[in-house]
């Protein structure tokens, strides 16, 4: 691993509308330097609990101070939504173009990807 990394993954309860963001950080020699969970609430689908947690590594990282960073995640359907630079009209949208307004704070987008 050449570059820190969090890895993002979520949980859905339909029942519930309720998810949780699991994240966890490493650095450049792979190993956990942090760990973190949030719990979501009124969270519309599968997809939006993955965004949320996309959402919630991006900002890890800016809280981290971290100038480059991949962002590692098993939702294709999420990871694509960030890589494209279009605006994304679908119901997570929303919670896409947060995250698009977040890759900002890093140096240069080579220096920040999603996988």
């Amino acid at each position: 691993m050449a570059k820190k990394a969090i890895f993002f993954d979520a949980t859905f309860d339909l029942q519930n509308s309720r998810s949780a963001s699991s994240l966890v950080v490493r650095n450049e020699e792979g190993r956990i330097v942090a760990a973190k969970s949030t719990l979501h609430e009124n969270v519309a689908s599968p997809f939006a609990a993955e965004a949320y947690a996309s959402f919630q590594a991006t900002r890890l990282g800016i809280q981290l101070g971290y100038h480059t960073l991949d962002i590692i995640g098993d939702s294709k359907t999420v990871i694509t939504k960030c890589q494209n630079v279009n605006r994304d009209r679908s119901e997570i949208g929303a919670i896409i173009s947060d995250i698009q307004s977040l890759k900002e704070y890093y140096q240069k987008s080579d220096s920040f990807s999603f996988q």
